[in-house]
């Protein structure tokens, strides 16, 4: 069959693209399959470690030193000068009660020490001034009646009457001395019942005894309160602590005086702590030691209520540590994949495995160090699979 020039190179041209399409969709396909067969991975290098062991537990903020304030006396509250929140100072004004019936008893009780006043010092010397001159002068009758009977010119009735004058004169003047002492006795009642008097007004304020924070206000302005009824709560926050419970197979490990680290949630912010307190004896409900864990706040950044997370460091454990994730269940076999970094290929070897510390768990046997652990992708693996590191 006879083809001209023209069309013979069309024809050439034509096939050699048929042959360069057929080669490029080859080797596409190819490079699929490889994709396909090789399988990314990570991996983790195993040695011995020393983990230390961290007890995570949550707690809430405290005041270190609450104070709840109230008034001496029972009365109707005039006014409030705070509400929940505020910092107040020591010595600031917190509420009064009304005053009028208080300020009445101290009206009574002056009066009541003036007349007191008044007694003993005119009514009670003129008395007792004038019971003495009357035993005086009966006394010295009743010696010149006892001579004169002595010597036969006085009878003895007139001995007898001025001898029973006498005593009672005597007696006279014992009630005077007497009441003068009763006297003088209610005179110091007087004199206290008028300082109990004030000291009543004054306690219709009442002052916070401490530098602090309100954390409650337990009453409003119109009430009627009794006498030693909380009106506030009042927290000193200089230092907090943080309250946590913690079971009784861990309490053997905190001790008085150990650091740890406290995370503020509403802070997002760690600070340093120390336990301040552990208690004695279990919570009957929880069943847990209540421990107060001890902070620093002289900026007042850490408020009452706030929620931490306090981790304590327990002991340090020696031993390998793989990502517990790495681990892999098939029936009562335990496994990990290895890498092989001559063929870049995996295999599964059984291991023995221990204690579970955070994410990490401990291998007993079937590795050693230096060892490379499949630690991501390993649920796609088989033995023998092409794999590749990823980073």
């Amino acid at each position: 069959m006879f083809i001209s020039k023209k069309y013979s190179k069309i024809y050439v041209l034509f096939a050699g693209m048929l042959l360069f399409s057929y080669i490029m969709v080859g080797c596409s396909k190819q490079e699929e399959i490889i994709e396909e067969i090789v399988k990314p991975i990570k991996i983790d290098e195993v040695s011995d470690n020393y983990h230390q062991e961290v007890l995570s537990l949550s707690g809430n903020v405290v005041p270190r030193k609450i104070v709840k304030v109230g008034f001496k006396n029972p009365g109707l509250i005039e006014n409030i000068d705070i509400e929940e929140g505020d910092f107040i100072s020591e010595g600031k004004k917190i509420a009064k009660i009304d005053t009028t019936e208080y300020e009445l008893q101290v009206r009574a009780s002056s009066a009541e020490l003036e007349s007191a006043s008044i007694q003993i010092d005119t009514e009670i010397p003129a008395k007792v001034n004038q019971a003495k001159a009357q035993l005086e002068l009966t006394e010295l009758m009743y010696e010149r009646i006892l001579t004169l009977y002595e010597a036969g010119a006085a009878t003895k009735a007139q001995l007898d009457e001025i001898s029973a004058k006498k005593i009672s004169d005597e007696n006279t003047y014992k009630l005077a001395v007497d009441a003068e002492v009763i006297a003088r006795s209610k005179l110091k009642k007087a004199e206290a019942g008028l300082e109990l008097s004030k000291t009543q007004l004054s306690d219709t304020i009442i002052y916070s005894p401490i530098n602090g924070i309100v954390i409650s206000k337990l009453s409003q302005a119109g009430e009627l309160v009794a006498k030693g009824y909380p009106v506030a709560v009042i927290g000193d926050i200089h230092e907090v602590d943080v309250e946590i419970g913690i079971s009784d197979k861990d309490i053997s490990n905190i001790k008085i005086g150990q650091e740890v680290d406290v995370y503020i949630y509403g802070l997002e912010k760690s600070f340093k702590g120390k336990v301040n307190e552990i208690s004695a004896t279990a919570d009957p409900k929880t069943r847990t030691f209540a421990v107060k864990i001890g902070l620093s706040n002289n900026d007042f950044n850490i408020r009452p209520g706030m929620i931490a997370k306090v981790d304590i460091p327990l002991k340090s454990t020696k031993g390998v540590f793989i990502p517990l994730s790495s681990v892999l269940s098939k029936g009562d076999k335990e496994l990990v994949y290895l890498y092989d970094e001559t063929n870049q290929t995996v295999k599964s070897v059984e291991i023995e495995t221990g204690k579970i510390i955070n994410d990490t768990i401990t291998v007993i046997s079937g590795l050693n160090s230096g060892d490379k652990v499949v630690v991501d992708g390993q649920y796609r693996l088989q033995d023998s699979d092409k794999v590749k590191i990823k980073e």
